[in-house]
């Protein structure tokens, strides 16, 4: 079969994506049902179990998910199957209550390896993949955003999640300029493709996007919602406490209105990535 075909696609879609949001839904990052609770109690609309100290979508261990499809019977739950040969691995045992799982690009190289290995994941059939992209597609080895995307719209999938590989404080923001993602998140659109921004995002960056008519369907947050750490540290708060506080600033921002504004160039793949964007505290999702 060729790659950019897709076998077996759930029917979860018709009716969740939207081709213009008026507000958004926040996924919350969390590592067991303690935090998942704390994520419930902040109003997330999408409870993604990964661990946040190994990696951008390393997952926690299937007993934790099987644990929250009885703890969690009526959320949205998620759950992070790592990168490549641990997707593959894991997928068949992402419990069927779960809605989405998310497998991460790095080390396939190519979209052809890349959309082999969508195709080869063997979820449940309740349970949707959100394919990932990695704005920092040359640390993790893996084909350019806007390359992923067109492999999801040619598999005829629908949904996308766009983050940072490598966490060490830089933000998505760091990677793509406000053109660009402003051009990516209307190609999405366009697409019918239902799309997540993530990747050290801070509220005020989402404050912005929204100002300038940048409306993802989903922000994905983890570091941003978590206490802060008397260390100061990027790494020691995104492994620290869920803050339901920080949680409800979080929703206040996905309910915030959008202005209409198109891009003014398109996202090109070999365009340099603007690295002078204005820094402020916080830490990564």
């Amino acid at each position: 079969m060729n790659p950019t075909q897709s076998p077996r696609i759930p029917n979860h879609s018709a009716n969740a994506v939207r081709p213009q949001p008026n507000t958004c839904d926040l996924l919350v990052s969390v590592r067991n049902l303690a935090e998942a609770e704390l994520a419930v109690a902040g109003g997330a609309d999408i409870i993604d179990f990964k661990e946040p100290l190994d990696g951008a979508l390393a997952p926690v261990a299937p007993e934790v998910w099987q644990a929250a499809a009885r703890a969690f019977p009526n959320r949205t739950l998620s759950a992070a199957l790592g990168e490549s040969e641990s997707a593959t691995r894991l997928a068949t045992h992402v419990p069927d209550e779960f809605r989405y799982a998310k497998a991460g690009p790095s080390r396939t190289h190519t979209t052809e390896r890349l959309g082999r290995l969508w195709n080869d994941l063997d979820l449940p059939p309740s349970v949707e993949l959100v394919p990932v992209a990695y704005v920092d597609h040359h640390a993790a080895d893996c084909p350019h955003v806007d390359e992923i995307l067109q492999l999801v719209t040619s598999q005829g999938r629908h949904r996308m999640l766009v983050d940072t590989f490598v966490k060490d404080g830089s933000r998505l923001t760091d990677h793509l300029g406000m053109d660009e993602l402003a051009a990516l998140v209307t190609h999405a659109r366009n697409a019918n493709v239902w799309i997540a921004l993530a990747g050290s995002l801070r509220s005020d960056d989402a404050t912005e996007m929204l100002a300038r008519g940048i409306s993802p369907d989903c922000w994905g947050v983890r570091g941003d919602v978590c206490v802060e750490t008397s260390s100061g540290n990027m790494r020691d708060r995104r492994a620290g406490t869920l803050d339901p506080r920080q949680i409800g600033r979080w929703k206040q921002v996905c309910r915030s209105p959008t202005r209409s504004v198109e891009p003014e160039h398109a996202l090109g793949h070999d365009q340099e990535p603007p690295r002078d964007q204005a820094s402020s505290s916080g830490s990564p999702s």
